[in-house]
């Protein structure tokens, strides 16, 4: 029986190649066969996380489609064909590694292919690895759980009402297509907060009760000295029992109290960093979508051009099947291509001989036949082989001279053709180096002119625009003498490179730059017009309506055409003055 490959499971962590694990370098390292889901893009992510750790060149890459649909029958099939695609490799002897995000034991799609490749016989591996939400407490700095303190793993489609309410830390999984129903989850969660449920009334009641009894006796035994006394005593003692039980009540209550207010402040902080963050994450994701439809635009681009270039090769190389095979051809045409030339260039090498010889003999000569040698006795051969030796010799010296004639001839045209080339070529070289030489003078000078006196005017007014854009959160622009930029907050005199600057802040900054350069450079006093060409469309609402409101106030100086493809901007512009919307 053959031996049949081992299908391991490998965690790649949450995203930064860093946190793969030694053991899942070494399996990948050893596979020949790596695994991969893949998405409608086309985009393989866990195989792009693998990628930055461990070199994937040589190995064969098997690609997994899966389904997300609601029905387990289609979600089965999906499975299913994936592992028949797994278990082909692995009946070959190959070991396989399919490639996982996060942990293979969470939420894992890898291991519904285990399951399956398990049942059917074959040896499985699984590589534990690093979980997105470990790596966001890490990247927090805060702990999951302390002593005793639970942990709960929820699917963002879970009964989120009551799984809110479970004591300990919950982590919810899988929540971005139920973003709206967590945060309104949350939302009554923190709304929910109460205080506890305050002391019983017992204690209190009973030593009230005491009291009354005692101050009864004491009244009805006030003419009995010893026992008026006791009871007076035992009434003191009641009613200063019944005012501590009175105050522990009320601190117990009030402690309740401010513990529901910090739970609920602390839950109302969090519900306002979990919106932001996957506000972000959405427009991450989106980013991320729209650069793999680039490099899915690139890699058609590169295939058409591919085929022409096949196609093209194919006239003269009709088994080229790829780009190696393209390349060979094309080398192999250029080492025919130099023959070609180089024999060529011999064969005008033969002709300039011959017209010398030409030249050098006359037409009588050349027209002359060989003259027979006839002998009438023996006794004349010695005589005619002398003479013959005699012409040989005289030929053999007029043909030495017309050879050194025809080299000196040759090399010195050649020299001199080529001293002619090389002297036009040098004064070409000459003019483009003094042309260069006056645009960089001059770009140098622009340069400093622009850092100069440009810059800080610039700056200002980008600033100006900015802050009007941030609320007031920035106030200041600065643009280094690289015409970099960075923004300074309100109040911080630390200024923040715009890498720094987050997605949105660094595109409102974009913007004030850029209507900070129309103002400077564009004449007032024409009032040209600008055009917006779906400027705003990385812009979330708070910060659209904020751009909108700057450009409502410009259009007051110049017209402004705004082109977008979305119906925000029309939502909000809709009815204001001197607004109008034209729909193409």
């Amino acid at each position: 029986m053959e031996k049949q490959g081992v299908f391991y499971a490998v965690s790649v962590g949450p995203g930064d190649p860093e946190l793969l694990t030694r053991q899942a370098c070494r399996v990948l390292e050893a596979c020949d066969v790596i695994a991969a889901p893949r998405m409608k893009s086309g985009r393989m992510l866990a195989l792009d996380i693998a990628a930055g750790a461990v070199d994937m060149q040589g190995k064969t890459i098997l690609p997994l489609d899966f389904t997300m649909a609601r029905d387990a029958a289609v979600r089965e099939d999906s499975y299913r064909t994936a592992a028949a695609a797994v278990e082909a490799a692995l009946a070959a002897g190959q070991d396989v590694a399919m490639v996982n995000l996060g942990d293979v034991s969470v939420y894992a799609t890898a291991y519904y292919i285990l399951e399956r490749i398990r049942a059917d016989g074959f040896e499985t591996v699984m590589c534990p690895g690093v979980t997105s939400f470990c790596a966001v407490a890490a990247r927090l700095g805060r702990s999951l759980t302390r002593m005793e303190e639970p942990l709960h793993i929820l699917p963002g489609s879970a009964e989120l009402d009551s799984a809110l309410a479970l004591p300990g830390t919950k982590v919810i999984m899988k929540s971005g297509k139920a973003i709206h129903e967590t945060a309104a989850a949350l939302e009554r969660r923190a709304d929910a907060i109460t205080p506890g449920k305050a002391p019983s009334l017992f204690l209190p009641i009973a030593d009230a009760v005491l009291l009354v009894i005692c101050a009864v006796l004491t009244v009805l035994f006030r003419n009995a000295s010893p026992q008026c006394w006791i009871f007076a005593g035992m009434s003191a003692l009641a009613a200063g029992l019944t005012t501590f039980s009175v105050f522990l009540r009320r601190r117990a209550i009030r402690e309740g109290h401010a513990l529901a207010a910090r739970q609920r402040a602390a839950l109302e902080k969090q519900i306002a960093e979990y919106l932001p963050l996957r506000d972000r994450a959405a427009r991450a994701a989106a980013e991320a979508q729209r650069a793999a439809d680039l490099l899915a635009g690139s890699e058609d681009s590169c295939r058409a051009r591919l085929t022409a270039l096949l196609a093209q090769v194919r006239r003269f190389a009709p088994d080229a099947a790829g780009l190696s095979d393209a390349q060979t051809a094309l080398a192999e045409m250029r080492r025919r291509r130099n023959a070609l030339a180089a024999a060529l260039q011999e064969a005008r090498e033969a002709a300039l001989y011959r017209d010398a010889l030409r030249g050098q003999l006359t037409e009588a000569e050349l027209s002359q036949p060989a003259a027979p040698v006839t002998l009438d006795a023996a006794e004349d051969v010695s005589e005619a082989l002398a003479q013959a030796q005699q012409a040989l010799t005289e030929a053999r010296r007029r043909y030495d001279t017309l050879l050194g004639r025809i080299r000196a001839l040759d090399s010195s045209s050649d020299l001199t053709a080529q001293l002619s080339q090389k002297q036009e070529e040098l004064a070409r070289l000459q003019e483009e180096y003094d042309a260069i030489a006056l645009a960089m003078a001059a770009l140098e000078q622009a340069n400093t002119t622009l850092q100069n006196r440009f810059s800080p005017a610039l700056g200002a007014r980008a600033a100006e625009i900015f802050a009007a854009l941030t609320a007031g959160k920035y106030d200041k622009v600065l643009l280094s003498s690289d015409l970099s930029l960075s923004a300074e907050a309100a109040g911080d005199p630390m200024s923040r490179s715009i890498q720094q600057l987050s997605q949105g802040a660094a595109d409102q900054l974009y913007l004030a730059v850029r209507l900070a350069i129309c103002d400077m450079v564009l004449p007032a006093e024409k009032h040209v017009p600008l055009i917006l060409d779906d400027a705003l469309v990385t812009f979330d609402d708070d910060r659209l309506r904020a751009a909108l409101d700057y450009l409502l106030a410009e259009s007051r100086n110049r017209q402004i055409l705004l082109f977008t493809c979305h119906d925000r901007e029309r939502a909000y512009l809709q009815g204001r003055e001197n607004v109008s919307v034209i729909r193409l």
